[in-house]
Formats: structure tokens, sequence, C-alpha cells
């Protein structure tokens, strides 16, 4: 595996190590209209397959120019994996795709639950002491705070309102889990996450996990997870949630993992009944 992150000097060494390789396949896990060009040239030079696994529908958002690109690029590959029908849906609308090898595959693969002490390892002790703490623990996760056209991408700010409309409703041992990957997650990004919090009351019922981790061994903890993304690809935690038997509710932008509970994305009124259906169903079993 190579790892990359971008940047111009970034390419030029990806550049050099693709086209130099031994290998009979290149399989890309991201892709944007730099690495498209650059593929299709070293593929000019080498005869190693390449397939794409496409995680989100974001690829085509670019102008008229670079669509053709990506188009020729996404034509020439052997095998183009997407995780989602909506995507492949997007590709048929914005571009002429020729390829016949084109699948929709989700990227779930069951949590290797003998990992599950050393994961949770990882942890802050904080973790264990807020679980034990409440009765009802709500699990939402996110790369980063990011907002699309000032709103909340990853929904964390729905997740906020519905815990403070719990309470309003007598839920008052309930929690909010907010996991950020992002470990770098500056006080700009996250103030309007903290003033919504300190607004609605709710300081000592909202813990913040920062960094990479594996979030599935949280879902055992957990009454139920949301995904309340603006968009998404599928949604691996929908999934794995489900799969551990915490009840997941996820927005309506995308196909989700069977058994997953959808809700209209951005339906403040609608994610909040479910949240509290949820809750008073597990309370009575």
């Amino acid at each position: 595996m190579l790892p990359f992150v971008g940047g111009g000097a970034s390419y030029i060494t990806l550049f050099i190590k693709l086209l130099f390789i031994r290998t009979d396949a290149l399989y890309l896990n991201v892709a944007n209209t730099k690495i498209a060009i650059m593929i299709s040239i070293i593929r000019f030079f080498r005869n190693y397959n390449v397939y794409l696994m496409d995680h989100n529908d974001q690829l085509l958002d670019v102008g008229s120019f670079q669509r053709k690109i990506i188009s020729y690029f996404l034509n020439r590959i052997d095998s183009i994996f997407v995780v989602g029908p909506h995507i492949l849906e997007k590709y048929y609308k914005l571009i002429e795709l020729n390829n016949e090898s084109v699948w929709v595959e989700n990227a779930f693969l069951p949590p290797p639950e003998e990992d599950r002490v050393s994961i949770k390892q990882t942890y802050p002790s904080e973790y264990f002491d807020f679980v034990k703490s409440k009765k009802n623990i709500i699990n939402i996760s996110a790369f980063k705070v990011k907002y699309e056209k000032g709103v909340d991408l990853y929904g964390i700010d729905m997740a906020i309102k519905s815990l403070a409309w719990l309470k309003q409703k007598g839920e008052v041992s309930s929690g909010l889990l907010i996991f950020i990957a992002d470990a770098s997650a500056n006080s700009q990004e996250l103030n309007p996450i903290r003033k919504l919090i300190k607004t609605n009351g709710l300081d000592d019922d909202v813990l913040f996990i920062f960094g990479q981790k594996e979030l599935w061994p949280s879902y055992e903890d957990s009454s139920v997870s949301i995904r309340a993304t603006c968009r998404d690809g599928f949604g691996v935690t929908v999934a794995e949630s489900v799969y551990l038997g915490c009840p997941a509710l996820a927005s309506n932008v995308c196909s989700r993992a069977r058994g997953a509970i959808i809700f209209e994305s951005r339906n403040q009124d609608d994610l909040n009944a479910k949240v509290l259906e949820l809750l008073s169903t597990a309370e009575k079993t």
C-alpha cells in the first residue's frame, strides 16, 4: 500500500513510484483529476490492471473539462467499484460511461471481535466513566467538524439537539458520545458545536473523543447510533452498528445497510421522534 497525503511534491513522488513499482495490479481507494491524468499517462508505459473503489459521490463534482479527463480515465481502467448505487447513477448522469466492468459493492466487513479488548485500550479513561454514568448512550462520529453551505456535514448539531429534546421529554440519564477522527480539530471549527452544547445545558452530557480510532466496540456500549450526514457513500459505521445490535439511525441520502432505520435528512423532528421511540422500546425489553 502506498500512503498518499496530497500536495504537489507528493503527486510527483507518487507518479515516480507508480511508474517503477513492480506489480500486476493497482487498487485505488482515492481518485481525483490529477490522479486520473497520472494513471492515464503511466498506462502508456505500464500494463498493470487498475481497479478503483469509489467511496463517495464527489469524484465528478468538478468542471466540464475535468469531467472529460475523469471520463477518459474511468472508461479505460479495468474495473470500478462503488459503495452505493447512487454513485453509479451520478456517473451515468454526468458522463458517458462505457466501462462494462462496474460493480456496486458496499465497504462493510464484519469486525474482528477478537480485537475488542485491544481496541478499547486505545479509548481514553473518560470514555468508560462516561458510559457507566449514563443509562442511554447516543453515538455519533465524524472525520472532522465540517460545514457545507453553512450546514453541518455530519449532522453533529442534530445529535446535540436530539439530546436536548430528550432531556425535555424526561430522558435525563442520556449522554452523547462524539467521535472525531481529526485529532487536530481547532477551536474555531468546534466553537459552534461547543456553543450549542453550552446553550442547551449539556456540558456534563456530551463527551468528545478525538483521534483516529476503530469505533465498532463503542456500539456495544451504546443505545443508538446516528449517521446524520448530508451526503454519503454508504456509511460503514451504520453497518457496523446494525451488525453489533445497536440500532442505527441514518439519513436518507444514500443506500444504507439493511436493518438501518432511516430518517429524512436534516429533519430534526423526524430524528427526534425516532431516537425517542428506539430508547423507549429498549427500556421496555
